[in-house]
Order: structure tokens, then sequence, then C-alpha cells
């Protein structure tokens, strides 16, 4: 049809990223959080305590730890989150030519799930993007055990039609997958399903500002 124009607002990006180098990180990794949990055995308590169940969180400074793997996941995670941006900004993007970013992540911590390990819904202030990197993981769960899930950011629909259905997710999860990383706006709740797997459900989170510096 003729005499048409498209402005897509408020859409939500979310972004799967598989790390090439997990198997050579991971070992690395689990050795720094067993070492970290032994240092430190009182889990940190957020401003939302009482979200985790069966879970151990780290501090949020992870990102500041002298540690080499956490460091090369560090970049992973930074290059992500620049990925993500890239994807969700697009037409901004085209605008600037030869851009320079400064990625700032404000925040990162590991959660240790044990069997039943759960965590309810909620938001990241403070940053644009957020995620979840899958250190280890039962390979064997099903999609129906410690998916993080995320919630529709706007109201329900009150109609079932045809119009609708770019609306109509109320929800979508992600089977969790080690070496990979889920990202997305930092206003966006979300949440995880009971864990049961066999051995222990360990992320990392992390948050970010991502500015143009030129």
């Amino acid at each position: 049809m003729k005499g048409v124009s498209v402005n897509t607002l408020w859409p939500t990006t979310l972004v799967k990223i598989v790390n090439p180098d997990h198997t050579k990180i991971k070992k690395n990794l689990l050795s720094f959080f067993d070492k970290y949990i032994k240092k430190n055995t009182t889990e940190y308590k957020s401003g939302n305590a009482g979200e985790n169940f069966l879970v151990y969180e780290s501090l949020h400074n992870l990102q500041k730890e002298d540690d080499k793997s956490c460091k090369e996941l560090m970049t992973f995670v930074s290059q992500s989150f620049l990925t993500a941006s890239n994807i969700a900004n697009k037409k901004d993007l085209e605008k600037v030519i030869n851009p320079i970013f400064d990625v700032q992540i404000n925040g990162a911590w590991f959660m240790k799930y044990k069997k039943g390990g759960f965590v309810l819904p909620h938001a990241h202030g403070t940053c644009s993007w957020s995620c979840v990197y899958y250190v280890q993981v039962d390979e064997n769960i099903t999609d129906k055990q410690g998916s993080t899930y995320f919630m529709k950011p706007t109201t329900k629909n009150s109609t079932n039609d045809f119009g609708s259905r770019h609306n109509a997710y109320e929800n979508v999860r992600y089977k969790p997958e080690e070496g990979s990383i889920i990202l997305w706006p930092g206003h966006i709740n979300h949440g995880s399903i009971p864990y049961y797997g066999d051995i222990n459900r360990i992320v990392v989170s992390a948050n970010a500002l991502i500015n143009l510096v030129k």
C-alpha cells in the first residue's frame, strides 16, 4: 500500500550469544568461585532480599576481581553487551560515523544454585543492559528446570484476535546452556524456574551502561 510509514516503538530485544572459549575458562572460573565462597561464607543480600531461594550470591564487584579467568569472562561480557546494544540501536547507529563506545560494567556477580534453587521476578536498576552467563548446568535438564524467564513489559492483552499476535507473548524462557549468555534491557522483569539438576547451576550476572564517546 502506498503512503505507509512505520515507526516501531518500545521494542524488547533479547540476545543470545555463545562463548567459543567457554571450555578454556570454565575450570578456572569454578575453582575461583569455590575459593571465593570459602572466604565469604555469608552471601550477599541485595536490596530485594528474599527474592533468592537456595542460592548463594556473591558481592556485586566480580568485574574488579584480579583473576585471569574472571577478566577473560568480563571481556566477553563487555563485547556481548556492545553487540546487543548495537542490534537494539541499529537505526541510531547508522547515523554515527566510526563510533567509539565505552562499556561500563557497574555490577557483576556469580550465583550458585542448589537443588530446588530459584529467583523470583525482579528487574535491575542503574543500567541499560543486564545479562546472565551460564558457567555450569546439568545438560540433561529440560526447559522446565532452571530456565531463565522474561516477563512482558506491557499490560496483558484484552483481546485474542490475529491483530494482537505481535503482542501475544506473556513471557518467554531460555533453557540454560553452558557457555551462552542472554542479554536484555535492564528494566525487564525476569527470574528463574526451580532447578533440579544433578550438579549446581552456576551463573554470572552483570549490569552495564554503554556510552557513545565519539
